[in-house]
């Protein structure tokens, strides 16, 4: 099935390709359109944005299944691109949430959103292998420089950890991490003026026992009112930094 769902408040519109028509569901009910369903959503949407007063608690987009992954991504890519580049402005939310297939289409979204506005940015990556995810392009963007939250599940955080320092909270797939992995985090997040909360989803590759040793060492911490608990699960899978 062919469609695109808009969510606007409490309005919401289905459009849904009907061969060569377009089916919309509205609160109202059901009408047809003589034209293609992703012109009448996309112009929908673009009329919605257009509004620079417009100001939003949240933005989700989420990028639905493809059977042709290169093509139809990059059109997807393409189309939603094309909106954003047709305001005279950013857009002004507080949170972001994407729903993504690769990295270029956190390039087609994220750059037109307000730097120091958005604070919570939120991905789900559902990524075949999740080493192959390129954080590169993304570590470099203002929005996410200045975000105060940052969510990542689905595929590998794969840039350098000190990307991650400045975020007040954390949750993110890693790649297998050692031990000194996690006493480097450890010791960045207690020099850090801002750090609230971090988890790290990934798999801890050395003995239980050792990780739970790191947590011996945090209590006291001389010259400083701040600690840190860790937390590792027993099949070794989630480590949790949280400010007490």
């Amino acid at each position: 099935m062919e469609l695109i769902e808009l969510t606007f408040n409490d309005e919401k519109i289905l459009y849904e390709k009907c061969r060569s028509r377009t089916r919309i569901h509205t609160q109202e009910g059901v009408k047809f359109r003589e034209a293609q369903y992703e012109y009448l959503a996309f112009a929908k949407l673009e009329r919605i944005l257009m509004n620079p007063s417009l100001k939003f608690e949240r933005v989700t987009i989420t990028f639905g299944d493809v059977a042709d992954y290169s093509d139809l991504v990059m059109k997807q890519c393409s189309r939603i691109e094309n909106v954003f580049l047709s305001l005279n402005h950013q857009i002004h939310s507080e949170s972001l949430h994407l729903s993504i297939k690769c990295a270029k289409q956190i390039a087609a979204v994220l750059p037109y959103f307000k730097p120091g506005v958005l604070r919570e940015i939120d991905i789900y990556g559902l990524i075949v292998e999740r080493s192959q995810f390129n954080c590169g392009q993304l570590v470099n963007m203002d929005q996410f420089k200045q975000a105060k939250v940052f969510a990542l599940a689905g595929c590998y955080f794969t840039a350098s950890h000190d990307h991650l320092i400045h975020f007040e909270q954390i949750e993110v797939e890693l790649p297998p991490l050692k031990t000194d992995d996690i006493v480097k985090f450890r010791d960045a997040f207690l020099a850090s003026k801002n750090f609230k909360s971090c988890t790290l989803v990934c798999y801890v590759d050395d003995e239980y026992d050792e990780i739970g040793e790191i947590t011996e060492q945090l209590y006291p911490i001389t010259g400083t009112q701040k600690r840190l608990s860790i937390y590792v699960n027993n099949n070794g899978t989630a480590v949790f930094f949280n400010k007490v």
